[in-house]
């Protein structure tokens, strides 16, 4: 593992608001722990940008089949809300395979979509879970 997934892992950290992260193989360990400062999630209050109608989408894909979770099961909002702007890495969502929690990551900055599957469904690999429209960088 080098610094820049460690880094990537932070990140997700972070988005999921998880405060530890341990990954033991036979040749190794890692544990990774945060200080977590005012926690937030998603509340009726926050402001979401309604789905623009330009823009290209593309697809958020789930990478191994599983059971669908717009929110990470400790928390109740889901990870992302429909509509909000979401940048490439961000967590928007987790596959449950087993005891595993998986995370559903933004391919691209851009609109995040609704979810095309619902709350603790079982998808299969390559199942469409969002679209994103993507921002326009060339203005």
């Amino acid at each position: 593992m080098e610094i820049h997934d460690i880094q990537q892992v932070l990140r997700w950290m972070q988005q999921a608001r998880l405060c530890q992260f341990s990954l033991t193989s036979p040749q190794s360990q890692i544990l990774l722990r945060r200080q977590q400062h005012n926690p937030r999630s998603l509340t009726q209050q926050d402001t979401v940008t309604p789905l623009a109608s330009s823009g290209t989408p593309e697809s958020i894909i789930a990478h191994c089949a599983g059971t669908f979770l717009p929110c990470h099961p400790a928390h109740e909002a889901p990870q992302a809300a429909p509509g909000s702007q979401v940048e490439q890495g961000d967590i928007v969502a987790f596959l449950a395979v087993d005891t595993l929690l998986l995370p559903v990551v933004a391919p691209c900055a851009g609109t995040l979509s609704e979810a095309l599957v619902g709350k603790g469904t079982l998808v299969e690999y390559g199942t469409t879970l969002f679209t994103v429209l993507r921002s326009d960088t060339s203005t």
